[in-house]
């Protein structure tokens, strides 16, 4: 794919998958904050991998404690 600035602070860049649920585990790897402009399909797999994130992070326990 190829990299599009848009201004100073962003850029686009036009992302593919064979499924909204890889695309969206693909978006979390990325570690920076995004805007989406894609399928409701896509949002919603982002809401799951969001909503299991949230879940392990929850429950997280200091290491030798569990």
């Amino acid at each position: 794919g190829v990299v599009e600035a848009l201004d100073d602070g962003r850029c686009a860049y036009e992302a593919g998958a064979d499924t909204p649920e890889v695309l969206a585990r693909y978006l979390a790897l990325l570690g920076a904050d995004i805007e989406v402009d894609a399928a409701p399909e896509v949002a919603d797999a982002l809401a799951a991998v969001a909503d299991r994130l949230r879940r392990a992070a929850a429950s997280v326990r200091p290491a030798g404690t569990g």
